[in-house]
């Protein structure tokens, strides 16, 4: 489900489960179309072939750099983990924002989202330990997360389940023990409609 490779410029980038991208090198430009899913990228310097990541929400362009790319479906979430990054969303004439280690933003197809900053040590452990670590995090956004790395589907109202935050470290290689764990800590049914369909409610306490 993890794929990590090297690309002729010598950088690495590392694909998350689920995920996809398209590679476009010339002589001015490193491009990576992101089609789909969440990316890490170690960018070998090169300051006359700048690197661009690219999605339907904006781009990210990087010299020197380490960062994360997830294109969810209504905006793309940059976070920086070394050196900077310029974010810039689709509209023409959008402002351009440099981020700097340990800061996130949202990119959205119209506007830049707010800076904030995130937990560059739980962002590794995603990575190199393949463990989700939140604090905070609406519901309905882990269990889309989780559902990346599920090989089935995951089915829940989104609406239903945004009030509730989840604090806690989750395994993202084994999805259906993850669900457990939540299910544990807030009022969900989970039902196993087939093996690869699983349908969670929330259930009130009487």
């Amino acid at each position: 489900q993890w794929q990590s490779f090297t690309l002729a410029d010598n950088s690495v980038i590392t694909l998350s489960s689920d995920s996809a991208i398209n590679v476009d090198f010339n002589n001015a430009q490193r491009t990576i179309d992101l089609l789909k899913g969440e990316i890490r990228v170690k960018v070998s310097k090169n300051p006359k072939r700048p690197f661009v990541v690219k999605t339907e929400h904006g781009s990210l362009t990087a010299l020197g750099t380490e960062f994360s790319v997830d294109k969810r479906s209504d905006y793309t979430l940059l976070k920086v983990i070394e050196s900077s990054v310029a974010a810039k969303c689709q509209r023409q004439g959008c402002d351009v924002k440099p981020l700097q280690p340990g800061q996130q933003i949202r990119v959205y197809a119209e506007h830049l989202g707010k800076v904030s900053d995130f937990s560059v040590a739980d962002a590794s452990l995603m990575w190199n330990k393949h463990q989700l670590m939140v604090d905070g995090m609406p519901l309905n956004e882990v269990l889309t997360i989780l559902n990346r790395f599920h090989k089935g589907y995951f089915y829940f109202d989104a609406q239903q389940l945004e009030n509730y935050h989840v604090s806690a470290v989750l395994p993202l290689d084994d999805p259906q023990a993850a669900l457990a764990l939540l299910a544990d800590s807030f009022p969900l049914k989970v039902t196993h409609i087939t093996p690869w369909w699983t349908a969670i409610i929330v259930v009130p306490k009487t």
